[in-house]
């Protein structure tokens, strides 16, 4: 990967962790969600320290609910639920990017995952300047395989900064 430059833009820095992402060494089995999501978070913070740590970016990397006064992921209050991403990527003091992993397993349909991370993602839309959500399905149950579905992808992004990642 090329490292970036230091003013890279959420588009850049999206695509370039879609990339990433999409060759990262991933398994065909995780017990749980939550092996699931420790396993992309120490993804996403490779990724972060290659591409941020030599731009002499500041970053964190968050993965569980704030404490009041304390620095983490803010639920997103919507329809009197809370909505909060798996992880939440803050830049330079900033969160930037909300993200949502789906391991898509034998106890649910590959639909249910992605219409569920979706619905998730556009109310986090709100909230955060972008929201990614990364889909693995190691059968290779989801995958865009037309026309409308490659439209529906590139519809998300360009009108809510949502990037969807099949794999």
């Amino acid at each position: 990967m090329t490292t970036p430059h230091r003013l890279m833009g959420i588009n850049d820095f999206v695509e370039e962790l879609s990339r990433s992402l999409l060759r990262a060494p991933l398994k065909d089995r995780y017990a749980d969600h939550e092996e699931f999501k420790r396993h992309l978070a120490a993804l996403v913070e490779g990724f972060l320290k290659e591409s941020l740590d030599t731009a002499q970016t500041p970053y964190a990397l968050w993965s569980g609910v704030a404490e009041p006064g304390a620095q983490g992921i803010v639920p997103t209050r919507a329809f009197g639920q809370s909505f909060t991403p798996d992880l939440v990527v803050d830049i330079a003091g900033r969160p930037t990017l909300a993200i949502l992993g789906r391991f898509v397993g034998s106890r649910r349909s590959a639909g249910d995952h992605l219409a569920e991370a979706l619905g998730k993602a556009l109310i986090l839309s709100a909230a955060y300047p972008a929201v990614f959500v990364f889909c693995y399905a190691p059968q290779g149950a989801v995958h865009p395989s037309g026309l409308m579905d490659r439209e529906i992808l590139m519809d998300l992004w360009s009108r809510h900064k949502v990037r969807v990642v099949l794999r």
